[in-house]
């Protein structure tokens, strides 16, 4: 969560693929919802699910829901069962990984490639960490045959 505030908290982040520099949000833009990375807390979110308030067209567990980035073309997957939120999301922005731990355990990886993954490692190509400036995030693992995809650090 330290890391999505600290990367969230500049309005002008942009994400590191190197052929698609574009700003991801402006943390100003949103007056009624205190933005942290990609989960808002009050009443209203511009694109994004309210914790504690109103969660648009998913599904919400105790009351809490974990929302996402609204930004061009992007479908939205939720699925809840017994506490556990499994997240998918279907990115339309290059080839761009988007790490997000979901209640603690279950991260969700998605690409351009259409490979999505719960938990630590999206088998199948990415391992996803905490989420690093933009979009890549900060511990994805650079094995040989990842390094022609992604910008590691």
């Amino acid at each position: 969560m330290a890391s999505l505030l600290a990367v969230w908290k500049n309005k002008n982040v942009q994400h590191a693929w190197p052929s698609k520099r574009i700003p991801i949000i402006n943390i100003n833009s949103s007056k009624n919802a205190h933005v942290i990375g990609v989960i808002a807390i009050g009443s209203k979110a511009y694109g994004l699910i309210a914790i504690g308030g109103i969660s648009v067209g998913f599904i919400s567990i105790g009351g809490i829901s974990i929302g996402a980035l609204s930004l061009g073309a992007i479908s939205f997957s939720f699925l809840a069962s017994l506490g556990v939120i499994s997240v998918s999301l279907l990115y339309s922005i290059g080839a761009i990984a988007i790490g997000k731990l979901a209640i603690g355990i279950i991260s969700a990886a998605v690409t351009s490639f259409g490979l999505i993954a719960f938990g630590k490692y999206a088998y199948g190509g990415i391992v996803i960490g905490k989420t690093g400036v933009g979009l890549v995030p900060l511990t994805l693992a650079c094995y040989k045959w990842l390094k022609e995809f992604f910008i590691c650090y």
